[in-house]
């Protein structure tokens, strides 16, 4: 097995009526272990605010995706995301905002 790939997809710039300006990366993430927590370095150069998924390739299961609690508290930090995949899933799409 070849491990975890993470590509970057795209990055964005938002703002809001308060003048807050989120970057929003999304990333490519290949090679997840199905039915396990999954340790992914996503090399942004800050800590995440949020992060959410997309379905991409493999499996209709990922909106049961979670981040995994256990490995740090909000599952994630400066360094990882911490991804819970059910069966089937090992590609998704992960939106960062950070």
């Amino acid at each position: 097995m070849a491990g975890i790939t993470v590509s970057r997809a795209s990055s964005d710039l938002l703002v809001d009526n308060r003048g807050y300006m989120p970057v929003v990366a999304t990333l490519t993430v290949t090679g997840m272990t199905g039915a396990a927590s999954n340790t992914v370095a996503h090399g942004l150069p800050r800590n995440p605010k949020r992060v959410w998924f997309t379905a991409i390739g493999s499996g209709a299961n990922v909106a049961n995706c979670s981040l995994d609690t256990a490995s740090a508290a909000a599952g994630f930090d400066a360094t990882h995301i911490y991804i819970y995949t059910p069966t089937g899933v090992t590609t998704v799409l992960v939106h960062v905002e950070y």
